[in-house]
């Protein structure tokens, strides 16, 4: 039952009980043949009984609505007739006047709402009267209904807006049918300049407003495409993506119109990066039937670079070699026997798959370069060696030169029939391919390689693949992500995962492993994410500056994160969320700007870690997050040392918690166990005073802290790291 239900069901209640009480006073005194009762009293009674009536009238005939809506009609009709001047009559009035308007029965229900409107007394009831007779005529043809019609609707919303004597609730919702109105009339930039404060806070019209905002910004960019004005197109995506960064789905349709305006412009490697990486997100994000739309606007782009002097495709490379425009040297198909393929001949063009069979061994000599056209794909069934020096590496990049993209190529395939003990990568440039190096249930070791600028990742490791990744390889800006693993074991040591697009690291779907001795920066994501049953072992890195989180575990993570650095990423130092009860220890976190540690739904152990000077606090445990945290040193965490909500019940033994504005929040209704621990040089009443539980705030749960340390416990040593140098 709705609020406002209630309370007219209350109000009936009392109405009826008070007049019950009348009528029994009444018909006392008369039996009582006492002197008649006084006729203002009489007028009263009568009054009060008709309320009664029409309210329980009114409130029978909403529910009637549902079920027989041509009965509810008849009441509401009723009820507007038997008391036209009644408040109840008013509310009538709307209720008939937003049905007859869905029936298309405009002009009666505008009629309907004019005494509602005109009434000075109507109060919210007429504000009401008054968005819903602008609603109506907004929708109303004006040919056939004088004075509606959009226009003459957008100015009654506007003079809504301008009237704060309206209820807010009121206003916003005439804000939200003057956007939608806007919109309509093809006036997308003050449809959006109308909607985004319904954005800015948590109001009912939220939802509303950005899908409205989100179906502007997309006419707004078409009318730009179709102006021939490519440039604005690319400015104005870039404004509305800065405005509108929740927006999610906005940025599909944004980044659409941009690779149209950029092929429109001649950047057609721009262009192509645009939609290859809109092709890689899920199908939610691209938005809505747009993959055959990427697909148009590839040929498009493929075509119009076909035209120029470019030899990204096949055709082209094919084409240009047959005029004898170029002279490089090309192959596709199987390999079958024992190749080598050589610095003279190179650079050597695949403008295909070419398939390394069973049995055979590639071998490709130091300093060769090895280019691959669109959709080109070096397939290894046998064996691959390819052995480069500092000087001359062996480089696998794409065929065209001027302007590549992290597309061009499909890269280098390792299948499960590979021979792990006979292939050797080592001093390998792999650029410029969809996926650098793919490996399904193949482990092969990589050495001092460097995949750099692809486009999806730079590794993919699947299906059981153990590979190996040491002596300073570099996982470096890849557009995607760096290095992933899915049901894979990589084990990866002293290498630089560096400025890649998406995270460094990812491990998902039971993926084990380690994470080495390795320096972990810059990366767009998280520095290693962790996901769906993923258990690896991360130690001895340095995981710093990354745009997202340093360490993410999600989704029944396992993950041991031992004497890590992890220091100044913008989100989180280590999260850890839906059941990933991580073993956390001998770590330094500092210096992170969203929480050092975020623990949700999740348990563990949290020990022996120095916690320093993060923000906005140290320790974060959410709904329901229980890790045993022992052994810590929490100082200088800006508002409090460890906070505890929805449920959090931890044990907090033999920490040292310094320098903070309160050492433990208990946003919970439980006890919470903090023996042990250590607060400083300060009397009883001072850690009472750094204590909020139920001493400050009843409803809130108790910290249990004594007896406490009276001196500092050990301080856990900071880890001592074995990294590879910087490039």
């Amino acid at each position: 039952m709705g609020k406002w239900l209630k309370r007219a069901v209350s109000v009936v209640l009392l109405t009826a009980l008070g007049v019950a009480v009348g009528l029994y006073v009444q018909r006392r005194l008369q039996e009582s043949q006492g002197p008649p009762m006084p006729p203002e009293f009489q007028e009263k009674l009568e009054r009060r009984s008709d309320v009664a009536e029409r309210v329980a009238a009114l409130a029978a005939t909403r529910a009637m609505l549902k079920s027989d809506a041509e009965e509810g009609v008849r009441r509401l009709r009723a009820l507007i007739a038997e008391a036209p001047a009644s408040p109840e009559a008013s509310e009538a009035r709307l209720i008939l006047a937003e049905l007859l308007a869905e029936q298309g029965k405009t002009s009666e229900a505008l009629a309907l709402l004019e005494p509602v409107v005109a009434d000075p007394q109507a109060g919210a009831r007429g504000s009401r009267a008054l968005l819903l007779r602008a609603i109506i005529r907004g929708a109303a043809d004006p040919a056939t209904t004088p004075g509606a019609g959009p226009a003459a609707a957008r100015k009654e919303l506007a003079a809504i807006l301008a009237d704060d004597a309206h209820p807010p609730a009121i206003q916003n919702r005439a804000r939200l049918e003057l956007g939608l109105l806007e919109s309509k009339a093809g006036d997308f930039l003050r449809a959006i300049a109308t909607l985004t404060p319904l954005t800015q806070r948590n109001f009912p019209e939220k939802a509303a407003a950005y899908d409205a905002i989100r179906q502007a910004i997309v006419g707004q960019a078409r009318r730009l495409v179709e102006a021939g004005d490519p440039d604005a197109v690319i400015a104005f995506g870039e404004d509305m993506l800065k405005k509108f960064p929740d927006l999610a789905a906005l940025r599909g349709d944004i980044q659409f119109h941009q690779a149209a305006a950029l092929r429109q412009l001649g950047r057609l490697a721009e262009a192509r990066v645009a939609v290859e990486r809109l092709r890689r997100l899920p199908e939610a994000a691209q938005g809505a039937g747009r993959s055959a739309e990427l697909a148009a606007e590839l040929d498009r782009i493929n075509r119009a670079e076909d035209a120029t002097a470019a030899t990204r495709s096949r055709a082209a490379f094919l084409k240009a070699k047959a005029e004898g425009k170029d002279g490089r040297a090309s192959f596709e198909g199987d390999i079958a026997a024992d190749t080598t393929w050589a610095k003279a001949q190179s650079p050597l063009v695949l403008t295909g798959k070419v398939t390394v069979a069973q049995g055979a061994t590639l071998t490709i000599e130091a300093g060769c370069v090895v280019q691959f056209v669109l959709g080109a794909r070096l397939v290894v069934q046998g064996a691959l060696v390819a052995v480069g020096t500092e000087a001359e590496p062996v480089r696998f990049t794409s065929a065209e030169s001027k302007t590549p993209t992290p597309f061009d190529g499909e890269g280098i395939f390792l299948a499960d029939s590979s021979a792990d003990e006979r292939c050797r990568i080592e001093g390998v440039v792999v650029e410029y391919q969809r996926v650098g190096i793919a490996l399904a249930a193949a482990s092969p070791t990589l050495r001092r390689c460097l995949l750099t600028r692809n486009g999806n990742a730079g590794l993919l490791a699947t299906d059981g693949a153990e590979p190996r990744l040491e002596d300073l390889c570099r996982i470096e800006a890849n557009d995607g992500t760096g290095l992933r693993a899915e049901g894979a074991s990589p084990i990866v040591r002293r290498c630089l995962i560096l400025n890649n697009g998406g995270d460094g690291v990812a491990l998902a779907e039971k993926a084990k492993g380690s994470v080495e001795a390795c320096r972990i920066r810059g990366n767009r994501g998280a520095g290693i994410a962790c996901d769906g049953f993923a258990s690896p072992t991360i130690q001895g890195n340095e995981v710093a500056g990354n745009q997202g989180d340093g360490i993410r575990c999600n989704r029944f993570s396992q993950v041991v994160i031992q004497g890590n650095v992890i220091r100044e990423n913008h989100g989180t130092g280590i999260r850890c969320t839906l059941d990933s009860p991580a073993t956390i220890t001998g770590n330094l976190i500092e210096a992170n700007r969203d929480y050092p540690l975020t623990i949700e739904r999740s348990d563990g152990v949290i020990k022996g870690n120095n916690i320093l000077g993060n923000r906005p606090y140290g320790l974060n445990l959410v709904r329901s997050a229980s890790p045993q945290i022992e052994g810590n040193w929490i100082e200088g965490n800006g508002g409090c040392g460890i906070i505890l909500g929805e449920g959090s019940a931890p044990l907090i033994i033999a920490n040292a918690i310094l320098g903070q504005k309160k050492a433990i929040n208990n946003a919970t209704n439980l006890t919470i166990q903090a023996k042990e621990n250590y607060f400083g040089e300060v009397s009883d009443a001072t850690v009472d005073q750094l204590i909020l539980d139920k001493g400050e705030e009843r409803t809130l749960g108790e910290v249990v802290w004594r007896p406490r340390l009276s001196a500092p416990p050990p301080r856990p040593p900071r880890p001592t790291l074995d990294l590879p140098p910087m490039p």
